[in-house]
């Protein structure tokens, strides 16, 4: 009984599967399209905390950091943050997941994908 159920079902499913193939013609273009799985990023880097003299967090700026890279078709930035100095630590400050959530809200307005990196 189980089997002839399952049977049935089986034929039922062969009748759902019978789709027909739809073919879509694309115009050839020479341009360059913004696509993030070409491989081209823009290189972005931030100090969690001050290592240096005026090497601070710098968060993104949709004017100063995304406007040029999108004029030149790319879609990614690569986000490299130096934890120098909470690689001892156990937590990160919250001033710094705030400036991180910031950065990824401006990067989803500006349309950027972030490819995130943590050094130290």
């Amino acid at each position: 009984m189980t089997l002839r159920i399952v049977g049935l079902w089986l034929i039922g499913l062969m009748g759902w599967s019978a789709a027909e193939a739809v073919t879509i013609l694309y115009t050839p273009s020479d341009a360059d399209i913004p696509n993030p799985e070409r491989g081209l990023f823009e290189q972005t880097f931030a100090y969690a905390t001050e290592q240096a003299p005026g090497q601070t967090y710098k968060p993104l700026s949709g004017d100063s950091n995304f406007i040029g890279m999108r004029g030149r078709n790319r879609t990614v930035a690569w986000r490299l943050v130096s934890l120098l100095d909470f690689r001892d630590s156990d937590t990160l400050p919250a001033g710094l997941i705030d400036a991180l959530t910031t950065d990824f809200n401006t990067a989803r307005t500006n349309g950027v994908k972030l490819y995130l990196r943590f050094a130290y």
